[in-house]
């Protein structure tokens, strides 16, 4: 989150205090000392921070050198988290849902499909799409 403000204080109004508040911790400042992580070229405070919930134990977590990831006056943030505490170790079945095949021997069933595809292609404009795509891989190489 780039909040610019000093993510070190802690008011009342800070956006820290209420991420707090909302059971959120900056993750990066637990693990490096306050004084090595400003992120601006002007500045020696953070003002951008990653936000995790205690939930979701962070492995690792740092800062990109000015101008290593992206150029630009910011410090690229990143952090390490384990996909399965986060999001869950769900797997979903798999659908037993069959679909109809398309009956190209029935004229009325041919007839039908064939005015969906055109009623969606003028719907979603698809030959435009499609010119426009065209124009941008042509002009980008």
């Amino acid at each position: 989150m780039g909040a610019n403000e000093d993510l070190l204080v802690n008011s009342p109004d800070s956006i820290r205090q209420r991420l707090c508040e909302c059971g959120m911790e900056e993750a990066i400042l637990k693990r490096h000392p306050p004084t090595a992580t400003h992120q601006r070229n002007e500045s020696n405070v953070p003002i951008d921070g990653i936000f995790t919930t205690s939930s979701v134990p962070v492995l690792a977590g740092g800062y990109y050198t000015f101008g290593e990831f992206v150029e630009a006056d910011h410090r690229a943030l990143w952090i390490n988290i384990d996909l399965n505490t986060a999001l869950g170790n769900f797997t979903p079945q798999g659908s037993t849902f069959k679909p109809r095949k398309l009956t190209l021997l029935d004229k009325r069933s041919v007839k039908r499909y064939l005015q969906l595809v055109h009623l969606g292609y003028e719907e979603y404009d698809i030959p435009s799409c499609l010119t426009k795509l065209n124009q941008r891989i042509e002009s980008n190489g």
